[in-house]
Formats: structure tokens, C-alpha cells, sequence
């Protein structure tokens, strides 16, 4: 792993952070196209922790907590961390927030960047937290664990301007009938000027709510083609 370096046109992989409080394969790190794929965290941030990084790929990073692609945790820092045009894509955290984790306080942002193809497991498979602007969250997955609820396959607890929020997916598992299923677009998050399309909670949940938007609020968004698959509430948006 590498921390407080700048680098440009690298490959960073095959790393494995082995302590809860480590965060990333690269942290306190500028990065510039580099390709950060295949690293492991015992902890949060399987990819990058508190890091700047712009027209990087991020990919099949894997964390143990939140965060596998990129994971910014509550500090008292007094600079913003960054994600601009990269693609942060199939990274798998095991437990919220695939592709991107920000803690609520933290100093992070997400711009002009693909989020695509992550997973996680209760809520945020492709963003958790992380505020995202003029970007596509799509074809992002959260499963569902035993009897656990599902949230947010594309979004948790975020607040997303002027992106695609489309395709995501909340998917039972084992044992997952006897949980909810809220928001497999995005869950108590607020959305400015977004499109919210082709979301789906698939069957087998006890309770379903939301396919497009649960909780949270949307201000000049178009929601359409969302999909409940089974009887619940609100397939495009449920307020409650």
C-alpha cells in the first residue's frame, strides 16, 4: 500500500490492509489515471482511502466494512477529498457502500465519475454517503442477508445533483424474506435535477417500498420505469 505519494499513469493492486483502522490500498494519496484494482480491506476502503484522485479506474477491490472502492471516514481535516471522471466499478464490500463510502462529516465529493456494477451487503451498493454530482450510478446491487433489510441499491443517505441514478437492484438471499426492501434507487437521500429509471426490487421480501426513491426528497428529478416485483408501495417513489 502506498500513503502521501503522487502519482501519475500507475497500477496500484494486489494489496491487503490488514487492520480496521487502515483505509485503502492508497491513502493521503493524488492520484492521476492510474488503475486501482484487486486490493483487500480488513476495514473500510478496500481501493483508496482519503485520497484525491482524478481519471482513475477504480475496480474488484473488495473491503470487509464500508467502502470497498473508496472508503473517507469523520475527520476533522480542513480540505476536501476528491473523486473526479474515474469509474469506480464491481468493487464488493461486505458490508455498506460498494463503490463509495463517505462518513456524513467528511470532506469528500464525487464528480463526473461512473459508479457501476458494485455490491454490498444492507444498504448503498453503489454509494454510501458520499455527495455525487454529474454522475452515473448504475447497475449496482445490494443483497440481502438472512433476515436483514435491504436499502438503496444505487444510493443510501446521500445527497446526488444532476446525475443517473438507473438499473440498480435490491436482491433477496438466503433467509432474506423475512426483511424489507426500501429504495432500490435510493433510499433517504436528496436528489436535485435527477433521472431515476429502470430501478428493481426483486421478490421474496417481506415488505417492499420505493423501487425509485424511499425516504429523502427530489427536487426537479424524473422517476419513471421503476419496478416492484411483487405487491408494495410507491414503485416509482414512497415518501414515508
Amino acid at each position: 500500500a502506498i500513503s502521501s505519494v503522487e502519482a501519475y499513469h500507475s497500477e496500484i493492486c494486489g494489496n491487503t490492509t490488514g487492520t480496521p483502522d487502515c483505509f485503502g490500498a492508497a491513502d493521503k494519496c493524488n492520484l492521476h489515471r492510474c488503475f486501482v484494482h484487486s486490493n483487500h480491506a480488513e476495514g473500510k476502503g478496500g481501493g483508496l482511502g482519503r485520497c484525491y484522485a482524478y481519471d482513475c479506474v477504480i475496480s474488484n477491490n473488495t473491503s470487509v466494512k464500508a467502502g470497498a472502492g473508496m472508503s473517507i471516514a469523520s475527520n476533522n481535516e480542513n480540505y476536501r477529498y476528491l473523486l473526479s471522471g474515474c469509474t469506480v466499478v464491481n468493487n464488493r464490500s461486505s458490508d455498506i457502500g460498494g463503490g463509495v463510502s463517505i462518513d456524513a462529516n467528511a470532506p469528500g465529493i464525487v464528480t463526473n465519475t461512473v459508479i457501476c456494477g458494485n455490491s454490498a451487503y444492507g444498504q448503498g451498493g453503489g454509494v454510501y454517503g458520499a455527495p455525487c454530482v454529474n454522475c452515473v450510478i448504475s447497475n449496482n446491487l445490494v443483497h440481502a442477508s438472512t433476515s436483514n433489510n435491504s436499502k438503496g441499491g444505487g444510493v443510501s443517505a446521500a445527497k446526488i445533483i444532476g446525475s443517473d441514478i438507473c438499473f440498480n437492484l435490491l436482491e433477496t438471499g438466503s433467509g432474506a424474506s423475512s426483511g424489507d426492501a426500501y429504495g432500490a434507487g435510493a433510499v433517504v437521500s436528496t436528489l436535485i435535477k435527477c433521472n431515476v429509471f429502470g430501478n428493481a426490487i426483486s421478490s421474496g421480501y417481506k415488505n417492499m417500498q420505493g423501487a425509485g426513491l424511499y425516504g429523502g426528497g427530489a427536487t426537479n428529478c424524473i422517476i419513471y420505469e421503476n419496478f416492484i416485483n411483487g405487491s408494495g408501495l410507491g414503485a416509482a417513489m414512497n415518501a414515508s
